[in-house]
């Protein structure tokens, strides 16, 4: 089974000192989310060990089947986790799903074009209401993704970020965010850029 790892960014970001995740998501309510996710220095924590009160049970299980999806390339573990009428966008691609049909479809075909993938969740904030996610997905490139040649076994690691809002213990939309030009030149559709000298 496939670990999920959360990384949460805690430092102090009101008044002196530092302060927990928890206490700072307690002050600052719903706005704490775009403050955490720009926020420094990190530590280390296991999924289970988030702060419950400020992760909802489903979504942290959410966390885990994407990192086992990823890892099994089956796609079927995160489906239960949408709403039959749920929206998911890939942004960088311009791909709008809805309901857990076309989202399956979709990642399933995501997650079959890798081998040996893992996901690190490098930060995660949320609310009852919705959630923010930073990601690290590394694997290799063995599959094909439409209009792109067919892979080589190419080794990537792409951050991304996810947009999460959330309809009950369900997951009513999710934009995904990553960094399209960098997966571009590792798969070596794009020349790396030059690097410059001062």
């Amino acid at each position: 089974m496939a670990t999920t790892e959360i990384i949460h960014d805690a430092p102090s970001i009101i008044g002196g000192g530092r302060r927990s995740r928890r206490a700072v998501i307690r002050t600052l309510g719903g706005g704490a989310m775009a403050a955490l996710v720009a926020a420094g220095p990190a530590r280390r924590l296991a999924a289970h060990q988030a702060t419950p009160e400020t992760l909802p049970a489903f979504f942290a299980e959410f966390l885990d089947a994407w990192a086992e999806a990823a890892a099994t390339r089956d796609a079927a573990g995160v489906l239960p986790f949408y709403t039959r009428d749920a929206d998911f966008e890939d942004v960088p691609f311009a791909v709008v799903l809805r309901g857990p049909d076309e989202i399956g479809g979709f990642l399933t075909g995501f997650f079959g074009n890798y081998s040996d993938a893992t996901v690190e969740w490098r930060s995660v904030v949320a609310t009852d209401e919705a959630a923010a996610a930073e990601a690290v997905f590394e694997g290799r490139y063995t599959g094909q993704i439409q209009g792109l040649p067919a892979g080589e076994g190419q080794p990537v690691s792409v951050r991304s970020t996810h947009v999460y809002a959330f309809k009950g213990d369900r997951i009513r939309s999710q934009t995904l965010y990553f960094d399209a030009y960098g997966l571009l030149i590792q798969l070596g559709v794009l020349p790396a850029p030059e690097a410059t000298t001062t």
